[in-house]
């Protein structure tokens, strides 16, 4: 018996059992294709090549890789770089919802602003409230505290405001 089991033996009930890591594993070119199918590519053998070609296979081993490679080979059929992956990901998650629940229009631009303010205020809330980061930013780079209460929205321009604060607007601009 290893000493892991001798461990495990010596244990009380109310101890909790050992931690255990698992990782999923890489999806393999038939799972990658039929994935692919299931999420409205075409043509998912086309886009095997493509990863194949461009040696970028191991790009589309994870689910949600793939989730994201495929989305952006749906509206573009080929493979881009990742920086255009990531821009074609976000404009996707920022359209209005296809059942027309939407209380106002918002353009693509409005959204991305609001997004990327929405991001901004985010990062700068959980510096400013995370000490250990201010110490090992410096006193030099550490923004002023007085500016760590605002709400996500307050940061957006009025019109944002009012058109965001119509009821049921999208949740991700919600002011809170």
């Amino acid at each position: 018996m290893d000493d892991h089991e001798e461990n495990r033996d010596d244990r009380s009930e109310d101890e909790p059992a050992d931690t255990r890591t698992v990782e999923l594993m890489p999806l393999s070119d038939e799972q990658v294709v039929g994935f692919s199918r299931e999420r409205g590519v075409d043509d998912p053998e086309r886009l095997l090549e493509d990863l194949q070609r461009r040696n970028a296979r191991e790009f589309a081993r994870g689910p949600q890789d793939l989730i994201e490679l495929c989305a952006d080979w749906r509206e573009h059929e080929r493979i881009r770089t990742h920086r255009d992956q990531v821009a074609t990901n976000v404009r996707v998650k920022l359209r209005p919802r296809k059942d027309g629940r939407e209380p106002a229009e918002l353009s693509a631009d409005t959204a991305i602003e609001g997004a990327s303010r929405l991001v901004l205020t985010s990062h700068v809330t959980r510096c400013l409230t995370n000490p250990p980061a201010i110490e090992r930013a410096g006193p030099e780079r550490a923004f002023t505290h007085g500016r760590a209460r605002q709400r996500p929205t307050d940061s957006l321009a009025p019109d944002c405001r009012s058109r965001l604060a119509a009821p049921g607007a999208r949740q991700a601009f919600r002011a809170s």
